[in-house]
């Protein structure tokens, strides 16, 4: 379970403030 969201946020990472 944990290891599924672990994946996803490394393929899935979330922007960083001032990128978009």
């Amino acid at each position: 379970m944990r290891a599924q969201l672990t994946q996803r946020m490394l393929l899935n990472p979330p922007p960083r403030p001032g990128h978009v």
